[in-house]
């Protein structure tokens, strides 16, 4: 394999220092990348500030959203580009999570959206929806939104109802080790990870 820790001169004969294009697939057996012969794909003057990887209805995308507040779709196995919404819809901090196999939740200062492929929805205010936030994850077949110190949550199988008679709700955190505010969401390992500047709160 590649031995990333060691300086070259330590390293083994049967090790690689260094390796492009090629990859390791057992012992003397090495296979060569598959060349693209052009570029996959092109998004024309933007600036992208968050990406994630979604499958929609057994499609893998590479969702984007720019500075411009646009959102774009790239298709991992055709790389065509769609233009899912032109700039200005989104605006500040922009976080996406999948939903099931169906769709892609987005969250950003001005609302909370979502996008099944053919169709974008605006969801904010709806049922108790969460009209704001930095991050976003789901978790335990619900959906979870982080604003400043609150963690929002939907009802059991809903991405929509986040009403506290559905059994949703929300949380304020207010233990000091959180020193500023929430930054970061993220599912793992079967446990929700709420991240911030100096502290990481677990949900199980």
């Amino acid at each position: 394999g590649v031995n990333t820790q060691a300086g070259r001169t330590a390293i083994s004969e049967t090790e690689f220092s260094w390796l492009e294009n090629v990859m390791p697939v057992g012992y003397a057996n090495l296979k060569a990348v598959p060349y693209q012969g052009a570029a996959v794909a092109t998004i024309a003057a933007v600036t992208i500030n968050y990406w994630k990887y979604i499958n929609i209805n057994n499609t893998d995308y590479l969702m984007i959203a720019t500075s411009g507040g646009s959102v774009h779709a790239l298709n991992l196995s055709t790389y065509a580009v769609t233009n899912v919404q032109p700039g200005g819809t989104l605006t500040g901090t922009v976080a996406m999570a999948q939903w099931k196999n169906e769709r892609v939740l987005i969250i950003a200062s001005n609302g909370y959206f979502d996008w099944d492929g053919p169709t974008w929805t605006s969801n904010g205010g709806v049922t108790s929806a969460p009209s704001a936030g930095q991050t976003i994850a789901t978790f335990a077949g619900r959906v979870w939104i982080g604003n400043n110190r609150t963690v929002s949550f939907s009802a059991p199988n809903s991405y929509t109802d986040f009403q506290t008679a559905s059994a949703g709700g929300s949380f304020i955190i207010t233990d000091e080790t959180l020193h500023s505010n929430i930054n970061n969401l993220t599912t793992a390992n079967n446990f929700l990870y709420i991240y911030g500047d100096s502290s990481i709160n677990v949900v199980s």
